[in-house]
């Protein structure tokens, strides 16, 4: 298995590790929303899904060979983009809340501050479950970050001039040890 294979299954899991998460893809994916993006969280269907991905092109993934050390630094830059919202789905068929209902104080304060918590605790546990220990040396692989997640200011998505869901991205870069 692959350092990218290891790299994406260990933030799979972190993230799948947080309840009420929604679903989880590990590519970016194109089909229909409610499909892709609907969960039921507590009874009630949301839009709630993760999409992890590689960010920036050729840029992605760096690789440095440590002299002397018999190993390889392999950076990626990952990011994990999510649609949520707090309210019934229905909004995917078109029947969106007003735009200006998504500016509305009790609104913003119920699903805008969620999403961003929702953010906040993806980042926490990514941040949370490094792996550089010297027990995963052996393995071959370890995971670790550079510097924290960064949590993206959600961004409302509209349909026809309708409120559908928030946007919300977590970036961050991670590196894997690779031993021969």
């Amino acid at each position: 298995m692959g350092t990218y294979t290891n790299q994406l299954d260990a933030i799979v899991e972190t993230i799948d590790g947080i309840d009420g998460i929604g679903r989880i893809h590990d590519r970016p994916r194109r089909g229909d929303a409610y499909n892709l993006w609907v969960a039921n969280i507590d009874g009630l269907d949301q839009i709630r899904a993760w999409e992890i991905g590689l960010r920036g092109g050729d840029q992605a993934v760096r690789r440095e060979r440590i002299t002397g050390g018999g190993h390889n630094h392999v950076w990626r830059a990952w990011s994990i983009r999510g649609w949520v919202s707090l309210i019934e789905p229905q909004d995917i068929h078109g029947n969106g809340a007003e735009a200006d209902e998504i500016h509305d104080t009790d609104f913003a304060s119920d699903n805008y501050r969620s999403v961003i918590e929702l953010g906040d605790t993806i980042a926490a546990a990514v941040e949370d479950n490094r792996r550089l220990t010297s027990t995963d040396y052996p393995s071959g692989t370890c995971l670790e970050l550079t510097l924290p997640p960064q949590v993206s200011e959600p961004e409302a998505l509209t349909i026809g001039g309708g409120f559908l869901c928030w946007s919300i991205t977590i970036d961050f870069d991670a590196y894997t040890v690779e031993t021969p």
